[in-house]
């Protein structure tokens, strides 16, 4: 009895920032399939019934922390474009190298925020959160363009094109297809031949 983990009250003080925090770990360590509600309460040491005031089932946890991720991600890209005192262009490089570093170095989390048959955006959310993660990159190729040195056009579509673009080549990281220590040479190659086509 000694040994069994005391459990807190339902009213702990920041249990759904502690349950998103665990349960990131336990993503990025053991995979998606071992994010349960019931493991993630025994970690913190809270009682089953706990995590339900935050959640309402193991898909609700799934998708805050697929909103979570997103929410970093924009942190880290508006962290690699932020310095007006670099070019434009090489700032949209630190910002394709940095969402490629956020993309490897998080495989598992990075594969839920992308795998939109399992999260149920009834509130748009998600979309939002996307969004809102690849404005920073967004914002750089407008800037682009109003100083003509992108192409005009739909900077939306250009956008996407880079996405999976990068996508791509994160995808085939994570699978082990490309080796780690060849993505920034992979991702530098892919950015020149993207803006290449779409230098003005």
């Amino acid at each position: 009895m000694k040994n069994m983990k005391k459990t807190h009250p339902y009213h702990h003080g920041n249990l759904r920032v502690e349950l998103l925090q665990v349960a990131q770990k336990i993503l990025l360590e053991k995979g998606v399939e071992k994010v349960t509600i019931r493991e993630i309460a025994r970690e913190i040491g809270v009682s089953h019934a706990a995590p339900q005031r935050h959640f309402r089932n193991r898909q609700d946890l799934l998708d805050s922390l697929a909103v979570q991720g997103f929410s970093q991600l924009e942190k880290v890209l508006k962290a690699g474009s932020l310095d007006s005192e670099i070019p434009l262009l090489e700032r949209l490089n630190n910002a394709a190298l940095s969402f490629a570093h956020f993309a490897a170095d998080n495989a598992a989390l990075f594969e839920l925020m992308n795998s939109s048959k399992c999260c149920d955006d009834k509130l748009g959310v998600m979309k939002e959160a996307s969004e809102s993660a690849f404005c920073p990159i967004l914002e750089l190729i407008i800037s682009g363009q109003e100083q003509k040195i992108i192409q005009p056009g739909n900077p939306l579509k250009i956008g996407l094109v880079l996405y999976a673009t990068l996508l791509g080549i994160t995808t085939m990281v994570n699978g082990e297809l490309i080796e780690r220590d060849r993505l920034d040479d992979f991702v530098l190659d892919s950015m020149d031949h993207f803006l290449k086509g779409y230098r003005y």
